[in-house]
């Protein structure tokens, strides 16, 4: 029998370190997958949202008329006049919110912060499940993840639902949304948008929105994602006779389906892209008091 000389590795012994290594390295791209990031990338926060219908980021920068409106919600104010950027995501059944959530990112000291909310009438600590803040007058429920977020929801936190999750931050196009004012994206809006009987004409897979935040308003195009260019042409030929229907008898209900209805739409690929929508920040502190009004929701 020869045995090897001295300084060589043998075989089993190398397999052996190998597959050490191996289980090491995959331990920690495990423990990875659950730890955020290190350095906090722009879209970090996004990883205190949960998957949801309909998810986006607002930066408030380029619109402080929208900051200045949000800030006079009583239950809003102390966090909305520290934010910079807004992260949300909501959770539709039909047309009517059934669960949402409001990451705010900006000047937040956690033992600050706690310190207000703890002086606060309104609000209410509860320590378990997780350490949170309720105020029943608006059914809000507030935890502090870390310095400088806040994270809001119309559900109590679960510790599942309080932690860090790389689900949607892995999902976050960041070099879209960088630079938007507005960024949105919503999972099959047709009846958000055209009401319970457009759903079944228009086969909208995904609505999304960058757009850029003005004096009064945000500006930019959108765009409808459907499964394939037939379903695109299909869609641009039934939106070109919605948008004519609708300038003959606007909707004073509804500003934006009034925007909509102005668009110049084409079509690329699958898409159909609408240019020259405008929001006004109205609608956008409407949606806000009508969210805040929903305590209760379950």
């Amino acid at each position: 029998m020869v045995r090897p000389e001295k300084g060589v590795i043998r075989p089993k012994i190398l397999v052996r370190l190998f597959s050490g290594a191996l289980g090491l390295l995959l331990s920690v791209l495990a423990s990875c997958a659950t730890v955020p990031p290190t350095g906090q990338s722009p879209a970090y926060p996004a990883g205190y949202l949960r998957p949801s219908s309909l998810w986006g980021r607002l930066n408030f920068d380029p619109s402080p008329r929208l900051k200045a409106a949000l800030a006079k919600n009583e239950s809003l104010k102390d966090v909305v006049s520290r934010a910079h950027t807004l992260w949300f995501s909501l959770n539709l059944e039909g047309l009517h919110p059934q669960s949402w959530r409001l990451i705010a990112q900006g000047d937040y000291p956690k033992a600050l912060v706690g310190l207000v909310l703890d002086t606060k009438p309104h609000w209410v600590q509860e320590k378990s499940p997780v350490p949170q803040w309720y105020d029943q007058k608006a059914g809000l429920w507030v935890i502090l993840p870390e310095d400088s977020l806040v994270a809001a929801a119309s559900k109590p936190f679960t510790p599942e639902l309080s932690q860090w999750s790389p689900v949607v931050f892995r999902q976050v196009p960041w070099q879209t949304v960088h630079g938007t004012g507005l960024y949105l994206e919503a999972e099959h809006p047709a009846e958000l948008l055209f009401g319970a009987k457009g759903a079944r004409l228009f086969p909208i897979e995904k609505l999304i929105l960058r757009l850029q935040g003005g004096k009064n308003a945000w500006n930019g195009p959108v765009e409808l994602r459907l499964k394939d260019a037939r379903a695109a042409e299909g869609t641009l030929f039934l939106l070109k006779l919605w948008s004519a229907s609708q300038r003959l008898t606007p909707n004073a209900k509804n500003p934006l389906m009034s925007s909509f209805s102005n668009l110049t739409w084409k079509v690329q690929g699958n898409l159909v892209i609408g240019e020259g929508l405008t929001i006004p920040y109205t609608v956008m502190e409407q949606l806000v008091n009508h969210l805040m009004a929903k305590k209760g929701t379950p």
